[in-house]
């Protein structure tokens, strides 16, 4: 709950109205990206040194969750759409791959 409540307030920073959230710039709301993406990096290294597969894990996965979050906000509109899906499904298969060797070995 606490890295996805991260994750929302990046998005939409604390607005209490839609209309609120449309008319505010997305610059805005770096204090928040900064600070959820130093929350992903934390619970990253956290993970690493306590050996704890399942917060490294999340860590990775919410940070890369941030990162495509980020592109959608700030590149859309900018760059080619198959460059981002061809990076997403490698992203994809390089997780799956992961966690498939992971489940092998365990």
């Amino acid at each position: 709950m606490f890295i996805i409540s991260g994750w929302l307030i990046s998005i939409f920073g604390n607005c209490g109205t839609w209309q609120e959230w449309q008319d505010l710039r997305q610059v805005h709301l770096l204090q928040w990206v900064i600070f959820y993406t130093a929350q992903c990096i934390g619970i990253l290294l956290l993970g690493i040194r306590i050996k704890d597969n399942l917060l490294r894990d999340l860590g990775v996965i919410f940070l890369l969750l941030d990162l495509y979050t980020r592109y959608f906000e700030y590149l859309w509109d900018h760059t080619n759409k198959g460059i981002f899906f061809g990076v997403l499904a490698l992203s994809f298969w390089w997780v799956g791959r992961l966690i498939e060797q992971r489940r092998k070995q365990g």
